[in-house]
């Protein structure tokens, strides 16, 4: 099995040259699209971070704590946590759907830009601001801990399936759903990762997890280290061996800008996955970012080329996948709480990391787009 580095960059390039891939246009712009990818992960192995850029993998824990712990009160998600935490990559998100729910439509890239910047002042600056307009609805953590069914029974997913697990369950019904069609409405973003399931394979836990969309570039990574984590987790609890990570992508699709550089590469794709197809080492790689850089159309705001991804997966893809060793991931619990006291008690000291610090290429940097 590759390492998490090999697999990863073996979907980059899926996405990228495969003949079935296509331009597709989004909420949030244009992207290069395909449907239908695996990768594999084997947790015994190695901690699935990867390692051929610099992950805000401190961020990474901090939001699965969030979605652990499940709900508020009023049964939704709050920002606090994770303002509280410096993580603000849900800040985009919590600002769409503010304007929703005021019934603002902002079409044009640049306004929505400068609107949310006075909006993520106000929700870091202002704590009553955000006490009324914090709520991200009930997506991800409420449904995994606070499931609502029709006859009123509320059900908390995650500490079930843990339990079953515990009992080294040889079930194959040990799923967490996090796809409620009649609360779509009630998300700042419907849940992408949207279900998982662990299986008790004789001594060791294998999960499964299903995202129904995937931003290759920025989120993938992510949900590829959070996926591990909660395998991990799941596994030390249950004195299991950590097991296969099983990560199916539906709609694996990298973002590729907007206005005139979007539509260069829908122009343009054909020659694009014919030089990638033809690329085998580094340079290749960063011949065709300058190909890209020297020759796309582009709008005249310079801030605007962040939203192109392709141009730093072609970055990431030209550095070496096994330059450095993986980091090692420690789970540090009381293996004999029940499970809904492990859940609502979870913390970031709960998880440690070691040996990711000098061992990684530098940040890629690029702007999560929305609309």
């Amino acid at each position: 099995m590759n390492n998490a580095n090999q697999a990863y960059n073996k979907y980059l390039l899926w996405i990228l040259s495969d003949e079935n891939s296509v331009y597709k246009t989004s909420r949030a712009g244009g992207t290069i699209a395909n449907s239908g990818a695996t990768m594999k992960f084997n947790l015994a192995d190695n901690f699935s971070l990867i390692n051929t850029k610099q992950l805000f993998h401190r961020g990474v824990i901090h939001e699965m704590v969030w979605f652990m712990r499940g709900p508020e009160e009023d049964g939704e998600l709050h920002i606090d946590y994770m303002i509280d935490n410096k993580c603000n990559f849900w800040n985009k998100d919590l600002h769409v759907f503010y304007n929703k729910k005021r019934g603002v439509v902002i079409k044009n890239v640049e306004e929505r830009d400068a609107d949310f910047a006075v909006f993520q002042e106000r929700l870091i600056s202002d704590p009553e601001f955000r006490s009324e307009n914090g709520s991200l609805g009930r997506p991800y953590g409420a449904q995994w801990r606070d499931w609502r069914g029709s006859n009123g029974k509320i059900v908390d997913q995650l500490a079930n399936a843990f339990q079953d697990i515990k009992n080294h369950s040889d079930s194959r019904r040990i799923i967490v759903e996090a796809w409620r069609p009649d609360e779509l409405d009630n998300m700042a973003l419907p849940s992408c990762h949207k279900s998982f399931q662990f299986l008790v394979m004789n001594d060791r836990l294998d999960i499964v997890m299903n995202q129904r969309s995937a931003d290759s570039f920025l989120g993938v990574p992510f949900n590829i280290m959070q996926y591990g984590l909660m395998g991990r987790l799941a596994s030390e609890y249950a004195n299991l061996k950590p097991g296969i990570f099983t990560h199916q992508l539906v709609d694996a699709h990298i973002y590729c800008g907007v206005g005139k550089k979007a539509e260069w590469y829908k122009n343009n794709l054909p020659i694009l996955k014919e030089k990638v197809s033809s690329a085998n080492k580094s340079d290749d790689y960063l011949e065709i970012k300058n190909w890209i850089d020297t020759t796309a159309d582009r709008e005249n705001n310079p801030k605007l080329e962040d939203y192109d991804h392709v141009t730093g997966v072609l970055e990431q893809l030209a550095n070496d996948a096994n330059k450095y060793p993986f980091a090692k991931l420690e789970v540090i619990i009381d293996k004999d709480m029940p499970p809904k006291d492990l859940l609502n008690n979870i913390n970031f000291n709960n998880f440690k990391i070691t040996g990711y610090k000098d061992n990684h290429y530098p940040a890629i940097t690029r702007t999560m787009p929305t609309g």
